[in-house]
């Protein structure tokens, strides 16, 4: 160990108090208010001790700032102290029970793997049994999720922006077919004007032929008659020419009206995916607004434009809480989801039923038990089944899942 090393090192306290921030190694103040103080706090702590910052300064000045002001129980040190027992006082009281470096050291490695790290960090830090080892290993812990998080952040800033392009792109798409949709609707309303324009003259002219017909009676015995006779033939030939028009406009109408169904429910389909985009669009702006204080993947996926042709979709594990979601977006793919939470709560007895009623089975590996995983593999080999293992519970996996399903021709398209 160097001299200087030697002369940080923090021995536990006698006394049993907790350290306060400036008695701390300067050398972990950065990673302290960095890991554990957000930029707006140390902005109102700044206007509380009377420091006004410029207008112009950056995130890092002020984090530096107050880096340097940890090391000496001033005003500031005072108000940060202060703001990190409230903000953190549940773990404080926690990590408090702890009397001995192997007691502290497990409550650590436990917030380690439920992914809380700020606040036991700072009750760690702060903790009168804190030993020099097991200091250097919270901080060394800390330093590399640092660099983790900030390569994880980017790359979902990436993702995010991918699929905001995409579903800019597909919108527009959606639009100009809306609006050749809404042309073809009216061109066709047009022409079904223009029929039953024509349908009335021909009823018309259909009247007017009656009205002849009953005057050719009144003079068969007349001396007109044979006159009026060849007449009334030739008006019978024009009438009978007139039906078959009309027939042939009856029939043209019926089968346009039909096509203008078919656009309607075309054009409504088409509206249902710009509003499942819309959704997994405001579900993306959330995760990322979240990801500062609870970083973890992202979910955004764009939806694929496929028909399951009245399918059930069999998904055993998974978050409990994307299943509504996971519905909503199958329903609109034309499917049925069936869910099974793996063990957690319902019966493994009750899989074997869901299994039987599925049609593909998805199963998300890093959220589901071995024994369920391997049931629904099994049964899927003996039956005949599709059974896609996913990669994650997100909902890119579960998009990627079914399109693996349908290109592996699984049957899908068949019935």
């Amino acid at each position: 160990m160097c001299d200087n090393c030697k002369r940080c090192v923090m021995p536990p306290t006698q006394n049993r108090q907790r350290r306060k921030l400036w008695e701390i190694r300067s050398d972990m103040h950065c990673s302290i208010l960095g890991t554990c103080l957000e930029h707006s706090e140390l902005m109102k702590i700044a206007y509380q001790s009377g420091q006004i910052p410029d207008k112009n300064v950056t995130e890092y000045q002020v984090h530096s700032h107050f880096v340097q002001q940890a090391d000496e129980p001033g005003r500031p040190s005072r108000l940060m102290h202060k703001k990190l027992d409230q903000k953190y006082q549940t773990a404080v009281r926690t990590f408090g029970s702890a009397k001995t470096e192997a007691a502290l050291g497990k409550l650590w490695e436990e917030s380690l793997e439920k992914g809380d790290v700020p606040g036991p960090f700072w009750a760690l830090m702060s903790h009168p049994c804190l030993t020099e080892s097991l200091l250097v290993q919270a901080f060394g812990e800390v330093h590399m999720l640092s660099h983790l998080n900030g390569a994880t952040n980017h790359a979902k800033t990436k993702s995010l922006q991918n699929a905001r392009k995409a579903l800019t792109k597909t919108k527009r798409q959606l639009i100009l077919q809306s609006e050749r949709r809404q042309s073809l609707i009216n061109d066709h309303a047009r022409q079904i004007r223009e029929l039953e324009q024509r349908l009335t003259i021909a009823e018309q002219d259909n009247r007017s032929v009656e009205a002849m017909s009953a005057r050719l009676r009144e003079f068969e015995k007349g001396d007109l008659y044979h006159t009026l006779e060849r007449e009334a033939a030739k008006l019978r030939t024009d009438l009978e020419r007139t039906e078959q028009v009309r027939d042939d406009y009856a029939s043209r109408l019926d089968r346009q009206s039909r096509e203008l169904s078919a656009l309607k429910l075309e054009y409504a389909k088409a509206i249902k995916q710009i509003e499942v985009l819309n959704r997994l669009s405001t579900r993306n702006e959330r995760n990322e607004n979240q990801s500062d204080n609870n970083p973890g993947p992202s979910a955004a996926s764009e939806p694929e434009n496929l028909d399951l042709f009245g399918k059930s979709v069999a998904y055993v594990g998974g978050r409990a809480g994307m299943m509504s979601n996971f519905r909503n977006l199958i329903e609109n793919f034309n499917g049925n989801l069936l869910h099974h939470d793996g063990g957690i709560q319902d019966n493994m007895k009750s899989l074997a039923g869901i299994l039987s009623r599925a049609d593909i089975v998805l199963c998300p590996v890093e959220c589901v038990s071995h024994g369920a995983c391997n049931k629904a593999k099994s049964y899927c080999k003996r039956a005949a089944k599709p059974f896609v293992p996913l990669r994650t519970t997100g909902v890119s996996s579960l998009m990627s899942g079914l399109k693996q399903a349908v290109e592996f021709d699984y049957g899908l398209n068949r019935n």
